[in-house]
């Protein structure tokens, strides 16, 4: 586990390898209103990054997509990667 930034100053909040799995890319939010806005650059950041697969964690409860990201309750989303 660790967190990712570029030169650039783009973050990932945190970055998991997960043997036979793809790498796991989390955005951890605390709205429970979770918007494509909100989270733009992981969206970005995950279509650069082969082999991935983009998360965000926050406090709403609907599960949502946004393009490549998906979007889900934390407690979910920690089952949902494996932990």
């Amino acid at each position: 586990m660790f967190f990712m930034k570029t030169k650039h100053g783009l973050e990932i909040d945190l970055v998991i390898e997960r043997p036979g799995l793809k790498t796991a890319l989390i955005e951890i939010k605390s709205s429970d209103n979770i918007r494509e806005e909100d989270i733009k650059l992981l969206i970005k950041l995950s279509k650069d990054i082969p082999g991935s697969e983009a998360f965000c964690f926050s406090l709403d409860k609907t599960s949502k997509i946004f393009n490549n990201v998906n979007s889900l309750y934390w407690k979910k989303g920690l089952e949902e990667i494996g932990l």
